[in-house]
């Protein structure tokens, strides 16, 4: 659709449709023709498409039968699923011929998903910890308070030293289930 007919069709108002008939309706039969068009253009690339692939699969199946008569295949099959071919040598042993730019590229592109990822789950960790830690430290500042510890018991302190070591142990232990839910459903 052209830019203008869809700019006209967003700015028309239900009040434009009733007081400017002849003008809604031009615009709407507009739309109708180049929706139109566009639905036969789509058609036709599908088409193109199905076509384009058969006639690709047809001619890999005449390469590929070939390469097999000719005891070439597995090369040929390395160098269309990867871009490079590996040999086999009289030893048993594979060379590999070396990777492409574009390959390289995209293992380093890769590699820095998987790192930024990994960063993320440590920097989360490490917040967690950090929290707990906080809590822990609050917790404990409680215990030593020189007013809790003249009207408290030691088995109360002990106590409050214990509830300070659980809530540390707590955040640990949802942190790490956190971290292993995000790595299942990463």
């Amino acid at each position: 659709m052209s830019d203008d007919l869809i700019e006209r069709l967003r700015n028309f108002t239900e009040e434009d449709a009733y007081a400017m008939p002849w003008t809604f309706g031009t615009v709407v039969r507009e739309a109708a023709d180049e929706l139109a068009r566009l639905r036969a253009e789509v058609e036709r690339l599908t088409a193109s498409v199905d076509h384009t692939q058969q006639w690709y699969a047809e001619r890999i199946r005449k390469i590929e039968d070939v390469a097999k008569r000719e005891g070439i295949w597995p090369e040929l099959a390395a160098i269309i699923a990867n871009g490079s071919a590996t040999r086999q040598m009289d030893d048993g042993s594979y060379i590999y011929d070396p990777p492409t730019y574009a390959q390289l590229l995209n293992i380093a592109k890769h590699r820095a998903v998987r790192a930024e990822a990994a960063l993320s789950d440590e920097r989360a960790h490490a917040d967690a910890l950090a929290g707990a830690l906080d809590r822990a430290v609050k917790a404990l500042e409680m215990v030593t308070d020189q007013d809790v510890i003249k009207s408290t018991s030691v088995a109360n302190a002990f106590a409050a030293c214990a509830a300070a070591a659980s809530i540390g142990r707590k955040a640990l232990s949802d942190q790490d289930a956190t971290k292993n839910r995000a790595r299942r459903q990463g």
